[in-house]
């Protein structure tokens, strides 16, 4: 069995899908592409290949490199039943380009996913759902069920218990399906379970209490309720698609290297941010992606609003200065209409950060997102009272660095003493 799952902590619960099956040959990086690449074209047809983790359309991403697997590598995954692949679109990467196998679709992990999706749903409820869907399936694989037969068991519409599982689950596709009715519109069309059911099917199951022992011990998870609107999204100044100028300036990394330091990001982090000018926090932000805790701690940022929600929860405020002055230096980049005048971003999250900001009261649902050349990342909405079709933002700086480094360093202590 050929497995490549680069090394991310967001995607760490998919390990459970093949840590315990035999003679798996585990690839983690995109610096063994070359490897993978051998790899998948000595093995025989049928033997499993998984590739799991984050992604896009065009492939499979590694989120320090790029694309590990990408379209030119199709052919090599052509004619082999026993394929997996679990990323956002990865049916749609089977689908272009004809290929066999159990694939999923945009699957939501993150609460940002759910808010640009539409859906409805609490922080538990995404970090049980994701690490019960990889318990399960690997359950089922060490059982002995083959891939065809481990795919139509977790297509099965009886595992929809919520909006949450009738989303992820209704988009994940096996190459052939039962006959007669197809198994989206199976999902699709089953009942929800009652708020009593729904509880039982959480509570006692072994999977999810696995889970949550195994993956949530250490995630810490904001309250979101708590300076949160109707609509789940956080008011955030007086911002708006017309806060998007017309005078920006692109920028370029290196004028900012030395711009990060301890003491300046002290001041932004513990004080009011009264002071600060828009470039002062250009400065400070693409500034930070040359420090260590950039390159070595994925998690959050201090330049992640999760990250201040979780500072307002001890206080009687629902929004701090600094979320918009982070977003007005984002703004100040580019106007997002085109590839080349993309929102400079320094983490996919401030993509969904942005868009909730600039459109909050129907923050428009997400059709498609592709990664360009360039690390230019293209969002797709559906049809929207706004008029906005699509956005685009330059995450190139986070491939460029990646997410780890070889010292592991801790994310700095910044608390006030």
């Amino acid at each position: 069995m050929i497995v490549v799952h680069p090394q991310d902590p967001s995607t760490a619960m998919l390990r459970s899908i093949y840590e315990e099956l035999p003679d798996v040959k585990l690839f983690d990086s995109y610096l063994q592409r070359e490897e993978i690449i051998s790899a998948i074209a000595a093995a025989p047809k049928d033997e499993p290949i998984f590739l799991l983790g984050h992604g896009c359309p065009s492939g499979l991403l590694d989120m320090r490199h790029g694309l590990v697997i990408d379209e030119g590598d199709a052919d090599l995954l052509k004619d082999r039943p026993n394929l997996v692949c679990i990323w956002c679109y990865a049916s749609t990467y089977g689908y272009n380009h004809g290929l066999a196998g159990f694939f999923s679709g945009m699957f939501i992990s993150e609460p940002v996913e759910a808010l640009m999706c539409g859906v409805s749903v609490t922080d538990y409820e995404i970090e049980c759902c994701a690490s019960d869907f990889a318990l399960r399936l690997g359950k089922l694989l060490r059982a002995g069920k083959t891939v065809r037969e481990a795919a139509q068991e977790m297509m099965d519409p009886k595992w929809i218990v919520s909006d949450l599982t009738r989303y992820n689950y209704s988009r994940l596709e096996y190459n052939e399906c039962a006959e007669g009715t197809s198994v989206e519109e199976a999902i699709l069309n089953a009942p929800l379970l009652t708020e009593e059911e729904e509880a039982d099917f959480w509570g006692p199951d072994e999977l999810c209490h696995e889970a949550l022992e195994d993956f949530m011990w250490d995630v810490q998870r904001i309250d979101r309720e708590k300076g949160w609107d109707e609509q789940g999204r956080r008011y955030c100044g007086e911002l708006s698609l017309e806060s998007i100028g017309k005078d920006f300036r692109k920028v370029d990394f290196e004028e900012y290297r030395e711009s990060c330091t301890d003491e300046r990001l002290d001041d932004f982090v513990n004080g009011t941010g009264e002071g600060f000018s828009v470039e002062d926090v250009r400065a400070l932000m693409y500034g930070f992606t040359f420090t260590d805790f950039y390159s070595g701690y994925s998690e959050t940022s201090f330049f992640d609003n999760d990250w201040w929600a979780g500072r307002l929860m001890e206080t009687d405020n629902e929004f701090s200065p600094q979320e918009e002055l982070i977003a007005r230096a984002i703004l100040s980049t580019g106007d997002g209409r085109t590839p080349e005048t993309a929102f400079a971003v320094i983490d996919a999250y401030q993509e969904y950060q942005l868009i909730s900001m600039l459109m909050p009261e129907h923050t428009p649902l997400l059709k498609r997102q592709s990664l360009l050349e360039g690390g230019i990342d293209c969002l797709e909405f559906e049809d929207n009272p706004y008029g906005v079709e699509r956005m685009y933002f330059d995450v190139h700086r986070r491939f460029e660095v990646g997410y780890f480094n070889d010292r592991n360093d801790p994310e700095p202590d910044l608390s006030e003493e």
